[in-house]
């Protein structure tokens, strides 16, 4: 029933890692780590129902996903959207700190992982490049697990013994030194299998500590206004609006999503735990949903504990409908069995004549108990109450008195 809703506000989670992700805080990637991964997306708040899988240059643990959703798991979920993060070579922070600007390419979810791989990463490959300093290592391979964590024993090697505990494990080294330019991923993507079927998003953080000078302006706002959206990951949502200002005022992408960016479990103490988000979005659980959302931020983007519309509603119920249901205890009358939920403010009938679009008016001015019922234009001696029709009329009529409760709330 809620799936029927199309436009509605939910939350949006797109950007989850999972125990297959070459960064991760769940554990093994092991069948218990998984089956606990699974059952906490199955728990997770009852607003968020649409989650993107976000994992580093590869698909595994969106496969793994998708794998449980075929089985009959994650029915609370509306959409699952793979996710592919990436390290681009622009460079925040500092000379001793810097941090390498995190790009998200997200796909939609029509598209199968084998397409992504072949046709997305496998085309990225004679286009990566490895960080300034260790360019003199000679590493040319297709990207899986295993050539990355070779790289990251040849980057190792050049490392001086007393340095070596200031360094992760093979793969995650061979991870952080891979490079790609936005140019190249932007021009993949604008390629037959890709146009129309992706966003791009580029991490707050890491973009923020790009300094403001002569030498990095430019580039700081092609990266930023080459996106579609901007994520970011609050301790505390209340900043939100002040970010966004702040971005406008700079004339740079100013819309911000807020992520739970997960690597742990949900009873973690860390911010970066399943179910941390709070972004609502009103429109359909697709990727043209996202990118409408998106278009139109300032009326269908909200990141906070509830949007104002849907606190209205909390509060007045009285004055929206939520659904139209008629029905009746007789098994014979079929003629109007219908159960239908209707969105607050983004409901429109559409269809030609004859097809019921007075019916319904006149069904939900009934169930709202009108005073104009002279005014129905189906309900009304003229048509469905006329004389060759009363004992079914009665017989609706009976029943309606029963069935108002139904329609409005």
């Amino acid at each position: 029933m809620e799936r029927a809703r199309g436009t509605a506000w939910r939350i949006w989670d797109l950007h989850i890692h999972t125990p297959s992700s070459i960064v991760q805080n769940y554990g093994a990637d092991d069948e218990k780590t998984w089956e606990r991964f699974i059952t906490e997306l199955e728990a997770l708040p009852e607003d968020i129902s649409v989650i993107g899988i976000n994992d580093y240059w590869f698909l595994d643990g969106y496969e793994r996903v998708l794998d449980a959703r075929k089985s009959g798991r994650l029915n609370n979920l509306e959409a699952i959207f793979p996710v592919i993060e990436m390290r681009l070579d622009q460079f925040g922070g500092t000379d001793g700190d810097l941090s390498r600007v995190n790009l998200h390419v997200v796909f939609d979810p029509d598209l199968t992982p084998q397409l992504i791989r072949a046709q997305f990463i496998n085309a990225l490959l004679p286009k990566v490049t490895l960080s300034s300093s260790h360019q003199g290592i000679e590493w040319q391979a297709v990207i899986t697990r295993e050539s990355l964590a070779d790289l990251g024993s040849k980057i190792k090697e050049t490392v001086p013994k007393d340095r070596l505990p200031d360094y992760d494990s093979d793969l995650v080294e061979g991870f952080n030194n891979l490079n790609v330019r936005l140019t190249d991923v932007c021009a993949v993507l604008d390629g037959h299998f890709f146009k129309g079927k992706t966003l791009i998003g580029i991490g707050k953080t890491e973009w923020r500590d790009i300094k403001w000078n002569d030498q990095s302006i430019a580039a700081k706002k092609n990266v930023i206004n080459s996106s579609d959206f901007v994520f970011t990951a609050y301790p505390d949502p209340a900043r939100w609006a002040r970010d966004v200002e702040e971005l406008r005022s700079s004339n740079v992408t100013h819309k911000v999503l807020d992520c739970s960016d997960a690597h742990h479990f949900s009873d973690s103490d860390q911010p970066a735990r399943l179910g941390a988000c709070q972004t609502w979005m009103n429109t359909t659980p697709t990727l043209a949903g996202l990118a409408y959302a998106i278009e139109e931020f300032d009326r269908r983007v909200y990141v906070g504990l509830e949007p104002p519309a849907l606190a209205r509603i909390r509060s007045h119920p009285e004055r929206f409908i939520d659904r139209v249901r008629v029905s009746s205890e007789n098994a014979d009358l079929q003629l109007f069995r219908h159960d239908l939920p209707i969105n607050s403010g983004f409901v429109a009938v559409v269809g030609n004549k004859g097809q019921g679009k007075s019916a319904l008016l006149d069904c939900i001015a009934l169930g709202g108990n009108s005073s104009r019922d002279n005014e129905f234009a189906l309900l009304s001696p003229t048509r469905f109450l006329k004389p060759a029709n009363q004992k079914t009329a009665r017989e609706y009529a009976k029943s309606w008195s029963g069935q108002r409760t139904h329609l409005a709330r």
